[in-house]
């Protein structure tokens, strides 16, 4: 499954007691705040058309795909070696926000998916090579620096959804005074709580 959604969405219709358990640390998190690119009127150009018929002459391949994939002797042996040294727990993890504990945990299972799918975009082979796990790595880890931005709203602080309002405002306006900011808040923030917000704010830095 392919989906897409909003924090503000993850918040309200997954509690923060369920943030982190069975189901999304079964999700990998792809976060991403502004566009790639904008394009005012999308057009076919010739190599769009070339690329989609590659690729769908690779999907229909992909799809008639069937066995056992395994790993070739290289493969097993940089899997053994990374997964004998990887630690859920390690410190020094990419994402550090202890909600994400479970999804570490099932890391290894995500790094062997993806890197099956990487192997069938290869070829007809029906093997896991190192470098099919490297670039799996690469995929998972490119996502892990920002997947914590998915749950930025989702909290048992009281203020957690509120925090978030407030500094996407101050960044979008790179500079602002407290009354302007309250003009622009009032309705979702009074001021104890705005109080409240630039003090927890100031402390994480």
């Amino acid at each position: 499954l392919i989906g897409a959604t909003t924090p503000d969405s993850i918040a309200n219709c997954i509690p923060a007691s369920a943030s982190g358990t069975g189901f999304t640390s079964r999700i990998i998190f792809c976060f991403a705040d502004k566009k790639h690119i904008k394009v005012a009127e999308p057009e076919e150009t010739a190599e769009i058309i070339r690329l989609k018929s590659v690729l769908v002459r690779d999907l229909d391949i992909i799809s008639r795909m069937a066995g056992t994939y395994t790993f070739n002797l290289e493969g097993r042996k940089f899997w053994h070696d990374w997964y004998n040294e990887y630690d859920d727990l390690d410190p020094d993890r990419i994402c550090q926000d202890p909600m994400f504990n479970g999804w570490y945990e099932r890391k290894p299972t995500f790094i062997l998916k993806i890197s099956l799918i990487c192997a069938a975009t290869k070829g007809d082979i029906d093997f896991i090579a190192p470098k099919h796990m490297e670039e799996a790595l690469g995929y998972i880890e490119n996502s892990e620096y920002s997947m914590d931005s998915s749950f930025r709203v989702v909290g048992r602080s009281e203020i957690a959804a509120e925090m978030d309002l407030v500094l996407s405002v101050i960044q979008a306006h790179k500079k602002i005074n407290e009354q302007q900011l309250m003009r622009l808040i009032w309705k979702d923030v009074d001021a104890r709580k705005l109080e409240n917000i630039i003090e927890t704010a100031l402390k994480t830095g």
